[in-house]
């Protein structure tokens, strides 16, 4: 069996007419970028990659590269005036006070990824608002999450037996 039949077994279903063309590119970019691997004897490289999702934000804005950096939402424009600036000079060095992996990579895809829906901003908001107030709560729910390793990065690196 040819290896892109496992990867998409009955891609019209998964993808009801987005452009397989994309799923196709990435494909052959992790093929040939794990045949340099180690890996690559046994065939074991993508072994975790067993089929295609097709994935849609609705909910959110999707921000192009130009906003990102002209927004300074990552990394500061001029890096030579952000050495001599006392203060964070991007939106997530300022905001950024997660204590795990995970909070961060959340915190990340919401400034990359900001929410469309009034309701679910509101929501957001609310309960930002409610930690914000109750300080002693969010102290201890911060104690508890120092102690939480990376989930995310735990199950990638057992998924690929590292």
């Amino acid at each position: 069996m040819h290896p892109r039949e496992t990867l998409l077994p009955r891609p019209q279903q998964l993808f009801e007419g987005a452009p397989l063309e994309g799923v196709g590119g990435v494909e052959s970019h992790l093929e040939d970028n794990s045949a340099r691997g180690d890996d690559a004897a046994n065939g074991d490289a993508l072994r975790h990659l067993d089929r295609v999702r097709y994935y849609e934000l609705r909910n959110s804005l999707v921000l192009d590269p130009v906003s990102v950096r002209n927004l300074e939402l990552l990394a500061p424009i001029f890096l030579e005036e952000s050495t001599r600036s006392p203060g964070p000079t991007t939106l997530i060095a300022a905001l950024d006070v997660t204590v795990t992996g995970m909070g961060a990579r959340l915190l990340r895809s919401w400034l990359l990824r900001p929410l469309l829906d009034p309701e679910a901003i509101e929501a957001r908001l609310a309960a930002v608002t409610h930690l914000v107030q109750q300080t002693v709560v969010r102290g201890e729910i911060r104690k508890e999450l120092k102690g939480i390793l990376d989930l995310e990065r735990l199950t990638g690196r057992i998924t690929l037996g590292l």
